[in-house]
């Protein structure tokens, strides 16, 4: 028997341009540069553009930091918070990969 969730979802407009995404998530689109790289990785597959912002959503709301604060950081400093991030997730029994 199938099982189905179901997703609370909004309807973005931006330039003329409609994108449904999950409303836990739809606020971080408000961010120009954020809408910018979704609707980049969307040309590729939008099933792909809405996984990759869920993981966004999911590391801003662990970790207390923003897109942009990230965006702000050496690669260093990027490198070593995505590790401990990971380790994070290990941790509480998720399996943590780095792309």
């Amino acid at each position: 028997m199938p099982v189905f969730r179901f997703i609370s979802k909004s309807l973005i407009r931006h330039n003329g341009l409609l994108f449904m995404v999950e409303k836990k998530y739809a606020t971080l689109l408000e961010d120009k540069d954020v809408l910018r790289w979704y609707q980049n990785v969307s040309r590729g597959a939008q099933s792909t553009a809405d996984v990759s912002l869920r993981g966004l959503g999911r590391f801003c709301s662990m970790t207390g930091i923003s897109p942009h604060e990230v965006a702000s950081m050496s690669e260093k400093q990027i490198v070593g918070l995505m590790l401990d991030y990971v380790t994070t997730l290990e941790k509480n029994g998720k399996t943590g990969s780095i792309h």
